[in-house]
């Protein structure tokens, strides 16, 4: 299991836990820039990328952003123009790659496995969509939501894969892995502040956690139905 955090004292923002079920935590403590230090940076989302049978199992993907909101990082050292948002690690986090995303700070990020790589999608803060088809080394901007993104994730069950985003105004779909995006929002009526989303494994049932309810979609989020609410009362909120 993999863990991002917010920047803190100069320590590492990855951790992960090996073979105890979250029981014992220990540093990602090469998370470092050029010159050694800790990278001054808020992890947002961690995207593992298991494809067994392939040699990609222990690839891991993350996201993120300076603690201010006013720069992305890594920002390299010696180039201070190469402003970079996105890691790579080859081995469950043992040694990272940093990836040029332009001064964008990033909010979350999946990962699409393609036969000869994977594909990339990620959010900015502003709710801009970008992907990557070549291992992170160029981006597209393929959407503007105009809205405040919360988390995005991949219904892998359905081919191609199905990107779903969740924002503070509703919930965007891409079907066709990233190139084009509409909102499917039917059931939800005003409750659009969309907080987080799980998608069930081997299965197209969705749930969707908002300010307000939990809701569950079984038609790759067509339509949702509330299922939130337990003897007339409201659940906790449901974040990230």
């Amino acid at each position: 299991m993999f863990l991002g955090r917010k920047y803190h004292a100069s320590t590492p923002s990855i951790w992960r836990s090996i073979n105890s079920n979250g029981a014992i935590w220990d540093p990602c403590d090469n998370f470092r820039d050029e010159l050694g230090n800790y990278y001054q940076t808020d992890i947002y989302d961690v995207a593992p990328y298991p494809v067994p049978g392939v040699g990609r199992n222990d690839e891991l993907w993350i996201c993120g952003s300076h603690p201010t909101g006013q720069q992305a990082l890594p920002k390299s050292t010696t180039s201070p123009a190469n402003e970079r948002g996105i890691w790579y690690s080859t081995n469950a986090g043992l040694n990272w790659q940093a990836k040029t995303m332009g001064g964008h700070n990033l909010r979350s990020l999946v990962v699409i496995h393609k036969a000869d790589n994977p594909h990339l999608i990620t959010v900015t803060d502003n709710g801009e969509i970008f992907r990557s088809t070549n291992y992170g080394v160029d981006w597209s901007p393929v959407y503007s939501t105009n809205s405040v993104p919360m988390m995005m994730r991949v219904n892998r069950n359905t081919t191609p894969n199905t990107v779903i985003l969740t924002t503070n105004n509703g919930i965007y779909r891409s079907t066709d892995e990233g190139a084009n995006w509409s909102t499917v929002n039917s059931g939800l009526g005003t409750d659009l502040n969309v907080q987080s989303i799980s998608i069930q494994t081997n299965s197209n049932t969705i749930f969707a956690g908002t300010a307000n309810s939990l809701y569950k979609s079984t038609d790759n989020g067509d339509s949702w139905t509330e299922v939130g609410k337990q003897d007339g009362k409201l659940p906790h909120t449901l974040s990230r």
